[in-house]
């Protein structure tokens, strides 16, 4: 409940209070009918501050209720987007690992044909020697 709500509602039930109880001390009575009057009236009192009070704490689980649905919203959101990148990394990880393997075979052919070509220049032939 805001601050001003609040203060608000505590400053009318002071007034209300305070004005009812000022109106049966003043008013010319008997002791005993006085008191009942004071009984009554603070029941009643009693009842409107209840009902008032549990409409403030419906309005707030309303309002609750409200932010955690759109909360819940977003976290699947989030979740469901954190899937897909986890999804496009998976990917582009086998991608690398097809292009690093294809790398490493040119790697191996590139040195065979260079240990061949320095076989031939200081031997004169190729040796035929697989890495």
């Amino acid at each position: 409940m805001k601050n001003g709500t609040k203060n608000a509602l505590l400053g009318f039930l002071t007034g209300a209070v305070a004005g009812a109880v000022t109106g049966i001390l003043l008013a010319p009575d008997k002791g005993i009918n006085t008191r009942k009057e004071i009984t009554k009236t603070s029941q009643k009192v009693s009842k409107d501050v209840s009902v008032s009070f549990q409409q403030k704490v419906d309005e707030l689980k309303e309002q609750v209720n409200k932010i955690v649905a759109e909360v819940l919203e977003k976290v699947k959101e989030v979740g469901e987007k954190v899937s897909q990148s986890g999804e496009k990394v998976a990917q582009t990880g086998e991608e690398a690992g097809k292009v690093t393997e294809t790398g490493g075979k040119k790697a191996v052919v590139a040195a065979e044909k260079a240990s061949d070509k320095t076989n031939e220049k200081i031997y004169g032939k190729s040796s035929g020697t697989n890495l």
